[in-house]
């Protein structure tokens, strides 16, 4: 039998330890609930930011990503204003490379752009892919952007050619041919500024024809830079990828269904469009012009050998000057 101590001190010990669970229950509880609330929260955010739409800032065929913050596309011709655009990206957006995908453009406008980039110094790239899938190209006037890096890595193609211009047919062709020496000389000015090989002058000034670099020759034109890290190469193919993929997208949602099935091993063959360059009859005077005509003892003279001597018949034929004298005339076959 219990004392009546005894019996006062078993009567009071469930209430203690009922006292002592319960103050443990509640630290538990409210323990479990704000864990609960934190891995709910970062659920919300991880998801907030797995759908966070990507942020895209068009500057004429100038682009930026969210995604890439330091990054500046350029997609496309460089057309009169792309260095206004340029400037305003820049004014927007820290950024220290960009991405070159492009087969040219105006020269003087090219030449302005690059000299931006230079100041800047940006570093430029040129991406292994296009948003087509094929092969990144950055040629003629895109090759000035990227001589201008203050690094410079190419992954994709590097095409440069001779200077050319098209004129209105009302001007004379000894005044164009004037502004196309001046053109040229400042080509070499901004290149020499670039600190750009030698070589490369050898090759654009050597054919109208585009030529692209060989891979033994991009490694000589290439300039490491710290700021253009593996990591940016990386993001920025990813992004092209990403481009692409969206591409196939639309195009696969808008394609009709019943498309007719081409018979295999018979693929169709596609005739090129003839132009001027490869076909004199297709030129307008001007054009004509410009090709058929060379500079020789501060005067003009036909062409008579060479790639262009089918471009000085065809002016003959129409009857055209072209502002050779007519005393020149005699040194055409």
């Amino acid at each position: 039998m219990y004392s009546e101590g005894e019996k006062a001190f078993h009567h009071k010990l469930p209430r203690r330890v009922c006292d002592v669970c319960c103050k443990w229950a509640v630290i538990l509880q409210n323990f479990l609930s704000r864990f609960l609330i934190l891995i709910l929260f970062l659920f919300q955010f991880s998801v907030a930011k797995a759908t966070e739409s990507v942020v895209v800032s068009e500057y004429g065929n100038f682009i930026h990503f969210s995604k890439a913050q330091e990054v500046l596309f350029l997609i496309g011709d460089i057309e009169e204003n792309a260095s206004f655009h340029l400037r305003k990206a820049l004014r927007n957006h820290d950024v220290n490379t960009i991405a070159l995908i492009s087969n040219g453009g105006v020269t003087w406008e090219a030449l302005q752009t690059a000299g931006i980039i230079n100041d800047r110094k940006i570093s430029t790239y040129i991406p292994s892919l296009s948003p087509n899938k094929n092969q990144a190209i950055c040629a003629s006037a895109c090759s000035f952007l990227f001589f201008a890096g203050a690094g410079r890595v190419a992954d994709g193609k590097l095409g440069v050619h001779q200077f050319y211009a098209d004129y209105d047919q009302s001007e004379r062709v000894n005044k164009t041919l004037a502004q196309a020496q001046f053109t040229a000389s400042e080509i070499i000015g901004y290149l020499n500024e670039f600190g750009t090989p030698p070589f490369v002058y050898e090759r654009m000034f050597e054919d109208r024809a585009l030529y692209f670099f060989l891979d033994s020759e991009i490694k000589e034109l290439e300039r490491p830079s710290g700021e253009l890290s593996q990591d940016i190469v990386k993001n920025i193919n990813l992004i092209i990828s990403e481009i692409a993929a969206s591409i196939d997208g639309n195009v696969q949602a808008d394609a009709p269904v019943d498309l007719p099935q081409e018979s295999p091993g018979k693929p169709e063959i596609k005739t090129p469009r003839a132009t001027c360059r490869t076909d004199p009859a297709q030129c307008d005077e001007a054009s004509l012009c410009a090709k058929a005509v060379l500079t020789h003892g501060g005067g003009l003279r036909w062409v008579v050998t060479g790639k262009w001597l089918v471009w000085a018949q065809e002016a003959r034929a129409r009857n055209l000057s072209c502002g050779v004298e007519p005393r020149a005339s005699r040194t055409y076959p």
